[in-house]
């Protein structure tokens, strides 16, 4: 049974790194850049001995000590982190180089595009770290998607794009490519307009249509009759207006074969009801729409609140205050941005069951799984 009727959307952090990954495709002296960048890193996993002679040109040149970063080229932002280490240990590894001609250093003009890199990328690795972790949710994804695409946008940056302004275009297309649809679905532009930190602030008209489109799909439980019912713009009491527990009802029954007599009969009692509780259902609905009015104005009207606090536990505050909006709430502000966090546990689980391990049971493994997760939440120190 399928309980939650929004479509399926893709995993934010993955899509991010598509737009990267293609944007970056596109530009032969940084596909160089990077290509040369990972055979000098390789050359020193590969050596014990070249290792040696990085840590004490390291001690020598008062650079700090650490190793190189091999990238993975299914992530980009190791590719951002292997350019990153490998400039703050330039001076190093040139002199390094000069006693080893089998490597081939960067020039001056590739150290130059490398700095311009980092410079152009370091907000995309920021937004890749913040949506990868597990309490980022779908309503991120418009505000973080709006601001780099301002950012990609404003020409006073000039100084920052130098060298680097094709690239910095195709991210901008790519990024419209590829997240222009979140802007006209519901299950992004609803978890957005229903999360404190942000509200209307990244809509147009003041999010105004989308107001009503929460209008149309908030459900009320009217007068304690126990019936759910969804509020819509229109007079008719058709499919739209029936109770929540009737619809699920005839969905579950559409496979049933009922009687041409009990079609007809069935038919009958809906319009005989109507005839004589019309007039009260829409009385009924017309002051639920006014109650419902009021609310939304005070949710807009309550100031927004930091970007770093949870919507989920200001919703858990303030849900006796928005006894209609927090159960929208509760459902689009469940969804998180990505897939990374689950992605985290299938890894871990992957290091639990080791070769060595060949005797571990299915439930010990998954009680180690747990208490891996868990343990820091109670400040367990290992």
């Amino acid at each position: 049974m399928y309980l939650v009727t929004e479509t399926h959307q893709g995993c934010f952090v993955h899509t991010l790194q598509l737009t990267i990954k293609d944007s970056i495709d596109c530009q032969r002296a940084v596909i160089d850049v990077i290509a040369k960048a990972r055979r000098i890193v390789t050359h020193f996993n590969h050596s014990a001995t070249a290792c040696d002679k990085l840590k004490k040109l390291q001690e020598q040149m008062n650079v700090p000590t650490k190793k190189l970063i091999q990238d993975i080229q299914t992530r980009w932002n190791s590719s951002y982190y292997m350019l990153e280490r490998l400039l703050e240990q330039k001076k190093v590894i040139s002199i390094y180089i000069l006693d080893n001609p089998d490597l081939t250093d960067q020039t001056f003009h590739q150290w130059d595009l490398v700095q311009k890199l980092i410079n152009l990328l370091q907000p995309f690795e920021e937004i890749t770290k913040l949506s990868s972790n597990r309490e980022c949710c779908i309503s991120e994804v418009i505000p973080l998607v709006k601001t780099l695409d301002s950012y990609l946008s404003n020409r006073s940056k000039s100084a920052i794009y130098s060298g680097v302004d094709t690239l910095r275009s195709d991210l901008q297309k790519n990024l419209e490519k590829r997240f222009n649809h979140i802007f006209t679905e519901e299950s992004f532009t609803l978890a957005t307009l229903l999360d404190p930190r942000f509200k209307n602030s990244f809509f147009d008209n003041e999010g105004g249509p989308i107001y009503e489109i929460l209008k149309r799909k908030i459900t009320v439980q009217e007068g304690g009759s126990g019936i759910i019912k969804t509020i819509t713009d229109g007079e008719s009491d058709g499919e739209d207006n029936m109770p929540l527990v009737k619809l699920l009802a005839m969905e579950r029954d559409s496979g049933a074969s009922k009687s041409v007599h009990d079609l007809f009969w069935e038919s009958y009692e809906h319009f005989a009801g109507e005839g004589t509780s019309g007039s009260s259902k829409r009385k009924q609905r017309s002051a639920f729409v006014e109650v419902l009015d009021d609310e939304i104005k005070l949710y807009q009207s309550h100031p927004i609140i930091s970007r770093n606090k949870n919507p989920v536990q200001w919703w858990n505050d303030n849900k006796l205050r928005f006894p209609n909006l927090f159960p929208q709430a509760a459902i689009y502000l469940s969804a998180p941005a990505g897939s990374v966090p689950s992605e985290q546990v299938f890894s871990e689980a992957g290091n639990i069951y080791d070769a060595k391990c060949s005797r571990l049971t299915s439930d010990r493994a998954e009680s180690l799984l747990f208490l891996h997760h868990n343990l820091p939440k109670l400040n367990y120190q290992y």
